[in-house]
């Protein structure tokens, strides 16, 4: 059985829109000749900023062209709207050029409503919906995104622990655990540097 991604190419064809005479030929037509460029713009970057006019398809094309250069293999395409009907319209709008049924390969989740499915690469959603999956799941393993685990610290750390919870975690760990060190600090009015000892952590005030 293919996968989505595989069907999604399958059925995306944009010659034929070219030569139509509809009223997104037009930008269509011009992400055709950017398409290579886009893509390999998020090859090399982790953070791209994409401008374009209202309508030159960037959150149309740009998400189709990102399924066809395979991205939905590791997962999902997420593409957020700052409304609920933005949302359900952009999702309504690429689900009839790929020509599949709203919530299949192309879906859309707003609050209280989720329509989306298990083949569903692209999913237009709210901020609120993907602050949301955030906090269900901080590494979005879901979606198509890099993971980064780094081991061990860079520095040794000391961990306390306190038997009760603090107001003032700041204000605790001087008071618990304190140590002292020398600063110099200008002093403005008289344009001269003193030295004061202030509190530092303990780690600090030990030899190098």
């Amino acid at each position: 059985m293919s996968s989505p991604a595989e069907r999604w190419e399958a059925n995306t064809d944009f010659s034929p829109k070219i030569q139509a005479s509809s009223p997104r030929t037009e930008a269509e037509f011009t992400y055709l000749q950017i398409e290579e460029g886009i893509v390999q713009a998020v090859h090399d970057y982790q953070v791209l900023l994409v401008i374009g006019e209202t309508g030159s398809g960037k959150t149309t094309q740009g998400m189709q062209y990102l399924v066809e250069a395979g991205y939905t293999t590791r997962g999902e395409i997420a593409c957020t709207q700052p409304s609920r009907v933005a949302a359900m319209s952009l999702a309504k709008r690429v689900a009839e050029e790929f020509g599949c049924h709203l919530g299949e390969e192309d879906g859309y989740a707003i609050r209280f409503e989720d329509c989306t499915g298990p083949e569903t690469v692209i999913k237009y959603m709210t901020d609120g919906m993907l602050l949301r999956d955030i906090l269900i799941d901080e590494n979005l393993y879901q979606y198509s995104s890099q993971h980064f685990s780094i081991s061990g610290r860079t520095f040794p750390v000391e961990i306390y622990y306190t038997k009760h919870p603090e107001i003032d975690y700041f204000e605790a760990a001087l008071i618990t655990d304190p140590g002292f060190g020398k600063q110099n600090v200008h002093n403005l009015k008289l344009g001269l540097e003193s030295l004061v000892i202030t509190p530092i952590s303990q780690a600090k005030s030990g030899p190098p």
